[in-house]
């Protein structure tokens, strides 16, 4: 999910629409009520950890404001391999019994074009301490080891193409890890900047309850009344920490491409406090209607800056067409609000996007 933004004013909401009045095309209006029911299947228990674990995973800005542009979230499950841990560290996770993780990367620049800083945090949770000390330990043994003077026990050595440092710790039943590189920095200061990932990071696995297998089945699938608001663009209900998801304002800041420092500041000024992803379709939780009006054309900006006139029913909509070609990226972009809700419908079809708006519309005003 690539999103950027600038400051814009919002706009009163208007009075209440029919939503049966709406062109809605082939797409459902009925709020996910029915089929997100708690689900208690053991693989969707652990989409549900790896978004509950999302929101206690320190942010690169936290680490060094300069490394500010997240590259979205890494979940890792058995059966599952993450691009964000080496494959060999996950094998030697996997023969430890881990039952999942979640990585995230933030760099300096553009991730797609980044030449300057980065970092990467992964953070695993095994079924015992024992199981994530004895997965450190087991980690390959790799050249130049480097001692962390704050933290004793972690493992830690220079990779040299690329110049960085890797890192490792357990903390209970979770396993830390960090990469960082910070082009022409001095080793001292690489190295305290992984001592700060981890007196960032420890304290908040330690306020995150460990779960076990039978936990991981009983976890509510829309523990905040928002994943039902949003757009389902296909039949999948079942959770998944990139497709069908829902999280809090850490976990949004993990799983955007953009600016998380940017992000950051609109989320405190809006009262933002949750946000879902249903494949494709966004939605916000801001404070009130006044925070919905202040986020709703954020999603829109930079890359959405051709108008874009808004579905003829829909006057509060906001749209825009995609000023830069992107092959991965739909064509047209709206908003939608509706009280302290907004969501955020693509696709490459001005007709289709026009639906997709109403019938978002129409499942926020069935929803109340």
């Amino acid at each position: 999910m690539v999103l950027t933004g600038c400051a814009v004013s919002g706009t009163p909401q208007a009075a209440e629409i029919d939503v049966r009045t709406l062109d809605v095309g082939a797409y459902q209006t009925t709020p996910m009520s029915k089929l997100l029911i708690s689900q208690k299947s053991l693989s969707g228990g652990t989409q549900l950890a790896i978004m509950r674990l999302a929101d206690h995973v320190v942010l690169s800005t936290d680490i060094d404001p300069s490394l500010k542009f997240g590259a979205g979230i890494d979940p890792m499950a058995p059966g599952q391999p993450p691009d964000m841990m080496p494959p060999e560290d996950w094998a030697v996770a996997g023969r430890n019994d881990v039952l999942f993780g979640v990585g995230s990367r933030g760099t300096e620049d553009d991730p797609e074009h980044n030449v300057g800083g980065m970092v990467t945090v992964y953070v695993a949770q095994f079924p015992d301490a024992d199981a994530a000390r004895r997965t450190v330990t087991e980690f390959t043994a790799r050249p130049e080891p480097v001692a962390l003077p704050n933290y004793p026990s972690a493992t830690a050595h220079w990779r040299p193409e690329p110049a960085m440092l890797e890192s490792s710790i357990a903390q209970g039943r979770y396993l830390i890890g960090i990469t960082l590189s910070v082009p022409g920095a001095e080793p001292a200061r690489i190295i305290d900047l992984v001592q700060r990932a981890y007196a960032r990071q420890i304290p908040l696995l330690d306020s995150l309850p460990p779960l076990s297998r039978a936990d991981l089945q009983r976890l509510p699938n829309d523990p905040d009344d928002i994943l039902r608001r949003t757009l389902n663009l296909g039949d999948q209900v079942k959770p998944d920490a990139n497709r069908q998801a829902t999280y809090g304002i850490p976990g949004f800041l993990h799983f955007l491409y953009g600016d998380r420092q940017h992000w950051q500041q609109i989320v405190t000024a809006t009262g933002t406090d949750r946000f879902s992803y249903s494949y494709g379709t966004m939605m916000f939780r801001t404070r009130d209607d006044d925070g919905a009006a202040r986020l709703q054309p954020e999603p829109l900006f930079p890359a959405y800056l051709r108008p874009a006139d808004p579905p003829p029913i829909l006057p509060d909509a906001r749209c825009g067409e995609r000023a830069f070609d992107r092959p991965d990226a739909k064509r047209f972009r709206c908003t939608v609000r509706y009280h302290r809700y907004v969501a955020v419908v693509e696709s490459n079809q001005i007709q289709d996007i026009y639906q997709r708006a109403a019938a978002q519309y129409a499942v926020l005003a069935n929803s109340r």
